[in-house]
């Protein structure tokens, strides 16, 4: 009754528990497939035929705050079929986990999930909290090859408008590039490296590009260079987020210069202003707008930067 029960929250049907150990940080479960014999990788024909066996330990999703650890018995089969062409002993194949992986399928989704909310260091740190082995570098090879899984179950939509931002891999160390659907809110492709000669590739590698008629960018030059190379023709348009913070730079620039400029004991109350000046007119209170106003009546220059 237990064994069924733990099958059950392992929501692994391949296989039969035959054992199970509670430590301070595991829980160990010793499974082995349930099927008495294995197809043929070669000829598809099934055998029974075992040469050896032997058993290898694999991480499962955590339970409760402890690591799941299956010991899982592998096979090796001979296959007697006459005509096939066969010759070495083969490993039985599991739905549940590839080939020489020490993760189950599960266990990487898993992995996965947490990657699109954190960085790869703090999932790292996650699966350490349950005492699961595994290092950013994994982090990232999982994320990349289930994000590109992803991507190509997608359908392809045909789109006249693509985007074209970085992101931080490692932050202020490592950037990548990623290109998006803003028409369909999208994903199109994510990448490392944000250099021109990669953005080019990837750019001339997109379906339906013949359908592209602009480019969003956030005003990088060697974007934009990329772009004129890759998709020459396409209306380059500036996002609206990168736009607005060159506005409010420019506008902070004219505000440090007036508060410069005033005695020493006017500069306080120019510098904070400085946040009623970034935020729209619409969001400030009643008496924040009246504050804004009266500041900005004595002080021309400022008046004119912030109208503009």
């Amino acid at each position: 009754m237990q064994d069924n029960c733990i099958t059950i929250w392992l929501n692994l049907p391949e296989f039969i528990v035959e054992r199970v150990r509670e430590t301070a940080h595991h829980i160990e479960v010793w499974v082995r497939k349930a099927s008495l014999i294995a197809l043929c990788p070669q000829c598809g024909h099934p055998t029974d035929a075992i040469h050896d066996e032997r058993i290898d330990d694999v991480w499962h999703l955590p339970f409760g705050t402890k690591g799941v650890r299956l010991w899982v018995t592998k096979r090796r089969f001979w296959c007697v079929h006459p005509g096939c062409g066969q010759r070495q002993p083969f490993t039985e194949r599991f739905e549940s986990l590839d080939l020489g992986q020490r993760r189950t399928h599960a266990l990487d989704r898993y992995i996965y999930r947490l990657a699109q909310r954190m960085s790869y260091t703090d999932v790292v740190k996650e699966l350490a909290s349950y005492h699961i082995p595994i290092s950013d570098n994994t982090v990232r090879r999982v994320y990349q090859r289930l994000a590109q899984a992803e991507l190509e179950a997608r359908p392809s939509w045909a789109t006249s408008v693509i985007g074209l931002d970085e992101f931080s891999i490692r932050k202020q160390h490592t950037y990548g590039t990623i290109i998006t659907d803003p028409q369909h809110r999208r994903v199109v492709n994510a990448f490392e490296k944000r250099d021109k000669e990669n953005v080019v590739r990837h750019l001339k590698q997109l379906p339906h590009r013949e359908a592209i008629q602009a480019v969003v960018i956030d005003m990088s030059g060697s974007f934009r260079s990329a772009v004129e190379e890759a998709l020459p023709g396409r209306a380059i348009v500036a996002d609206k987020f990168h736009v607005v913070a060159r506005v409010i730079e420019a506008l902070d620039k004219v505000r440090k210069r007036v508060q410069k400029a005033k005695p020493k004991g006017e500069k306080r109350s120019v510098f904070r202003l400085r946040y009623r000046l970034r935020r729209g007119r619409e969001k400030l209170k009643p008496e924040e707008r009246e504050a804004l106003d009266a500041f900005l009546k004595q002080e021309p220059e400022l008046r004119t930067a912030y109208e503009l």
